[in-house]
């Protein structure tokens, strides 16, 4: 429990919660829902490029040595269907780089790659964000006591 407060308390600080009741507070904390950056497993990727049409060109072009993307294409390839590799960073620069690097040889669209991105995205409470337990009321008045001091 020693982690919960420095989490909760700062929490607890912000403006919104100035006027709440302890229970008012604990039904909204409990409520808020954020998005958290996760590793995709590499399956949804290859699965994405599939029902999105974009691994056949990107087929195409890696089996066509005079595709000016060729390298590209056997590279991406490669490295979805490795066996070594099962999940993917979304967030990592190099698969950054390689998203830009499909838009711009023609692989997948802009709106393509953004769906593909946002298989990374999650939601959760705040409290799984923050890898927190459950709180509960007590916890609540004891970061407002702990705020103002009474702790």
């Amino acid at each position: 429990m020693d982690g919960l407060y420095p989490k909760l308390c700062p929490k607890l600080r912000q403006a919104k919660f100035a006027t709440m009741s302890d229970l008012e507070v604990l039904l909204e904390i409990q409520s808020e829902i954020v998005t958290i950056r996760v590793l995709v497993p590499t399956a949804n990727v290859v699965a994405h490029a599939s029902q999105n049409s974009y691994r056949h060109k990107l087929t195409l072009a890696a089996n066509n040595p005079n595709h000016p993307c060729n390298g590209l294409a056997i590279d991406i390839l490669a490295y979805i269907d490795s066996m070594k590799i099962q999940n993917v960073d979304m967030d990592l620069p190099e698969t950054q780089s390689m998203l830009a690097a499909m838009v711009q040889c023609g692989f997948a669209t802009s709106a393509q790659v953004a769906s593909l991105d946002a298989l990374a995205n999650k939601q959760v409470t705040w409290c799984e964000s923050e890898g927190l337990p459950e709180i509960g009321l007590g916890h609540i008045v004891s970061a407002r006591e702990l705020n103002n001091g009474a702790a």
